[in-house]
């Protein structure tokens, strides 16, 4: 059975068992909440390896070809385009649509929310270099670092580097397996997450309060997808191919990414599929999808501006 086909299934079980389950539990809300953690775990548990090995070999091998940088400000271009239009898509439809005022509700101050640049920019070269791959799973770029310094150091010479190069090309490929692994048993795992997506939701539309706001949120989000994300795949490849078998070899990290909400749990999937499903090559796979996923978030940012501007209109 295909993994995408696994995934729907298990989604559809999650979500009929979250509808059917008490969502005033509070019990049954906090074991799902723990079995959830659990889940994002074990779809986790394989990335930091396989990143950080591929990507050295695909740092390598560009470097090699020196198609190295022209890969990576390709990539850049393709970020930087797709999160001002994505953005600019939410801001307008939410002036030309504005949803409903959203009650603005008073609590307590308890902290400041900051992006930490500077201790970002701190972790992305610890006192030991080795750190950089004992991270938590959360924060890549100190592992993407580490790769691509060490790719960088396999083209020193050949004569001394090559039995290095084995291994690591070995290792990639053996943790590819292990997280292949993984990803087939992530069906189960879907169940789990699906069913506790269904009781926020559930709890989210009972309150009567972000209706608006999320219907404006799914009508712009299948426009972008269903219409102007197929129209940009079939204007920019070349030769012409049809746009809609890349969406359907999307469909197993959509459901992952969606019902999960975690970058990390998906890139797994993402990894295998883009290399089975779409035929992506290892060395740009492996290495325009973490920048991608560290830096090119265009949905995100799309769905903060809209949740800004309606916070701002409800004022």
């Amino acid at each position: 059975m295909k993994v995408w086909l696994k995934l729907l299934i298990g989604s559809i079980l999650g979500i009929v068992a979250g509808l059917l389950l008490p969502s005033d539990n509070q019990v049954i809300t906090e074991r799902l909440a723990w079995f959830s953690e659990l889940a994002i775990r074990i779809g986790r548990y394989g990335l930091v390896p396989v990143l950080v090995f591929s990507l050295t070999i695909a740092v390598y091998e560009l470097r090699q070809d020196g198609q190295f940088w022209r890969t990576v400000f390709k990539t850049v271009l393709a970020i930087a385009f797709t999160s001002v239009f994505v953005i600019g898509v939410g801001i307008l439809a939410t002036i030309i649509f504005p949803p409903g005022r959203i009650p603005i509700l008073i609590e307590e101050y308890t902290e400041a929310i900051s992006l930490n640049t500077a201790g970002n920019i701190m972790n992305i070269f610890p006192y030991n270099m080795f750190s950089a791959v004992l991270i938590d799973g959360i924060n890549l770029l100190p592992a993407c670092v580490f790769a691509f310094f060490l790719g960088i150091g396999l083209t020193y010479d050949r004569n001394f580097t090559k039995p290095i190069i084995a291994l690591i090309d070995s290792l990639s490929r053996i943790f590819y397996h292990i997280t292949a692994f993984f990803s087939e048993i992530l069906g189960l795992v879907m169940i789990v997450l699906s069913a506790y997506w269904a009781i926020r939701f559930n709890n989210l539309m009972k309150a009567e309060i972000f209706g608006d706001l999320i219907l404006l949120l799914g009508i712009v989000s299948a426009v972008l997808g269903f219409g102007i994300l197929p129209l940009f795949l079939y204007l920019i490849r070349r030769p012409r191919t049809n746009p809609w078998v890349v969406l359907y070899g999307s469909l197993s990290q959509a459901m992952a990414a969606f019902f999960s909400g975690d970058i990390n749990f998906t890139l797994p999937v993402m990894f295998r599929h883009m290399k089975e499903s779409l035929g992506a090559r290892r060395r740009c796979n492996t290495l325009c999808i973490p920048l991608f996923a560290i830096f090119g978030r265009a949905g995100s940012a799309m769905v903060a501006s809209i949740a800004f501007i309606v916070i701002i209109n409800s004022y």
